[in-house]
């Protein structure tokens, strides 16, 4: 089971600190450095407490001889107020290496100063320090008062840090009840203001704990994710106590999941960085959970060595919740050993332990204990009294199981006849699919190519047309022109009238001149050919009247060229929705935005005219709008019409480029 203790240590250090959490190997030399360079005592003094935090993940050692330079620094100065925080800082270092009993008397010290000095939030801090050890010695009842305690302080004061780590706590507790909805509710709420604050390593120790929650309802492939993320966190944070807590708990979450191999390497981790560290109760931990493995894996002589072990360790720091679990292991290791005396007497001490609570599960387990060591004993009675008829019940089993073989082998080779038929009916419908897919997407292609083709005939059929318009008609209205100007020049013109008509034709016909170049040179632009879309556009609403409907153009990410088929499709689409804004919006005002990114080119044309109602299916009957679909259809684009009647008209166009 993992044990929730752990994450209580871990968050509650975290309160207890106004220091940065991190403790990686450039600020500690950097803090180092400061203080030989201080010059004040209060200089040294924050120096002192922030190195003695630091330490407190990577070296005990180094972290108390700190702690206790700050405390004597403290008293040197006889701020009280320092010597309280002292006093918790060494606490804290305590709780890290597992030692409570000293961890305990320290944060009681720093209560008792601060509650004189009626520091309330620091007051609270200490609580919370003094729960954790608690708990850990197996004393709940008055772990959960403290930790109450500390919630209201925090809620009264409103520091949401502080009271997110307590809720945190109280969860897990709950959850030691085997109340887990109730500590989850207290979990959630504690990860939902780490997430607001923005506090990554309260988030993570959040994370750990629903890995808890999870682990406790069997559910370790989730368990399993929540732990690596939060250590993933922890790993950056190089918060080494941490990382092998959390180690030693994804070992755990393995070794439930049977997978030994993977297990016993989270396990050597993990006690490689408690030993390191001088943790006595971590390596014990970790010794109690290779016993498991080794259980498991049918090593029962190997488990007792390793289990004994840790129960040394657990039994000299009084550390009563790892010490139940150890016997409860090791009577299981001796029932399955066969050797049932002892495991009743270890299963006793386990339940004599576990704070005196006997409830009927317990008092069951030691009956069965009891029933199967006296079965045992006459079973070896019987045994000697009944080997004949041991000898016939033989005989008969055999016979028994060439019968269950017989029928074994027929149900396998039903089974096998089955599982080869339904292997061939899903080949048979995974090809069928393949086929209809590929179906499918060569008759997409054929409309693309269908769609290609119409549009390129169309676009040639334009050139055509504006060829014809600019070599012939073109040419024989400028023949028409010419041979009227010589005629008014040859004929006089008797009356005034006569030659005002004679002007006034000549005039039509420049106009007509100028009407047929026009068309002709929308049917196909040069510039549209020789410079790009963006010019092209422009050129065009350049040639419309200002006075009767003014015209702008914006445009970005045009610097490069696109593809012909694509610049073709799109001034005609431009083209359509200009000339509908003439015809039909009534209209003084239109704006276009080109817009091109990496992934789409967007067109956004939008007048100010009549609008109409885009409800109506009979708008989209009109042969421009078709063409306009029809057209973005080709290049995978598509057209929103956004318009009401009185309130002007907006066409949104996409095509993707990739």
């Amino acid at each position: 089971m993992i044990k929730y203790l752990i994450l209580f240590s871990i968050a509650i250090l975290f309160i207890n600190s106004l220091h940065l959490y991190g403790q990686d190997k450039a600020r500690i030399a950097a803090l180092e450095t400061s203080l030989q360079n201080a010059k004040t005592d209060n200089a040294r003094l924050q120096i002192l407490g922030d190195l003695c935090w630091n330490y407190s993940f990577i070296s005990f050692d180094k972290s108390l001889a700190y702690g206790q330079q700050e405390l004597k620094l403290a008293q040197t100065m006889r701020n009280d107020t320092a010597v309280a925080l002292a006093y918790s800082d060494i606490g804290i270092v305590y709780t890290r290496s597992n030692e409570l009993n000293e961890a305990l008397s320290w944060h009681q010290k720093s209560y008792a100063l601060r509650t004189k000095l009626g520091l309330k939030d620091k007051a609270a801090a200490s609580i919370s320090n003094i729960a954790v050890i608690y708990k850990q010695q197996g004393n709940y009842d008055k772990a959960l008062e403290s930790m109450m305690d500390a919630l209201k302080i925090y809620t009264d004061i409103n520091d949401l840090p502080k009271k997110a780590l307590v809720l945190n706590n109280i969860g897990l507790l709950y959850m030691k009840y085997n109340k887990q909805e109730e500590g989850k509710k207290y979990l959630l709420e504690a990860l939902a203001i780490a997430k607001q604050l923005k506090l990554t390593a309260l988030e993570s120790t959040c994370y750990y704990s629903l890995g808890t929650y999870e682990y406790n309802r069997k559910n370790y492939p989730a368990a399993l994710k929540l732990c690596l993320q939060s250590l993933d966190i922890k790993i950056k944070l190089n918060a080494q106590a941490d990382i092998g807590i959390q180690q030693n708990t994804i070992g755990e979450i393995y070794e439930k999941q049977k997978k030994y191999p993977a297990a016993l390497a989270w396990f050597q981790k993990s006690l490689k960085i408690r030993e390191e560290l001088k943790d006595q109760l971590g390596v014990a931990s970790v010794y109690k959970n290779i016993a498991t493995v080794y259980t498991g894996q049918g090593k029962y002589d190997d488990a007792e060595r390793y289990l004994l072990k840790s129960i040394s360790v657990f039994s000299k720091l009084n550390a009563k919740d790892y010490l139940q679990d150890a016997y409860l292991l090791l009577a299981s290791n001796n029932e399955e050993r066969k050797n049932d005396h002892s495991a009743l007497v270890d299963y006793k001490r386990s339940i004599d332990i576990k704070d005196s609570i006997i409830n009927r599960e317990s008092l069951n387990k030691i009956n069965e204990l009891e029933i199967k060591y006296q079965t045992a004993q006459k079973e070896q009675r019987i045994l000697l009294l009944s080997k004949q008829n041991q000898i016939q019940q033989l005989e008969i089993n055999n016979q028994k199981l060439k019968v269950e073989r017989r029928n074994t082998m027929m149900a396998v080779g039903i089974v096998v006849l089955l599982m080869v038929l339904a292997f061939g009916w899903l080949f048979y419908n995974s090809y069928k699919l393949k086929q209809e897919a590929r179906l499918q997407v060569e008759i997409i292609r054929q409309q693309d190519i269908a769609t290609q083709g119409i549009i390129a005939a169309e676009e040639r059929e334009r050139k055509r047309i504006a060829a014809d318009l600019h070599d012939g008609v073109g040419q024989l209205f400028s023949a028409v022109r010419l041979n009227l100007s010589s005629l008014m020049d040859r004929i006089p013109f008797a009356k005034p009238e006569d030659k005002d008509l004679a002007e006034r034709t000549v005039m039509m016909v420049d106009e007509s001149c100028r009407e047929v170049r026009t068309i002709a040179h929308q049917m196909m632009p040069n510039i549209l050919l020789k410079t790009g879309l963006a010019s092209a556009v422009k050129d065009f609403i350049s040639k419309i009247d200002a006075e009767k409907l003014k015209v702008t153009l914006e445009t970005s990410g045009l610097n490069e060229r696109l593809d012909s088929n694509t610049e073709i499709v799109l001034y005609r689409v431009i083209q359509e929705c200009v000339n509908n804004a003439i015809k039909h919006a009534a209209a003084n005002r239109l704006d276009i935005q080109l817009d091109r990114n990496e992934t789409e080119i967007s067109v956004t044309v939008e007048d100010n005219g009549k609008g109409f109602d885009t409800s109506d299916k009979e708008k989209f009957e009109g042969i421009g709008l078709k063409n306009i679909l029809t057209r973005l259809a080709y290049l995978k684009g598509s057209a929103d019409f956004s318009s009401a009647p009185g309130k002007g008209t907006l066409v949104a166009i996409y095509v993707p480029l990739t």
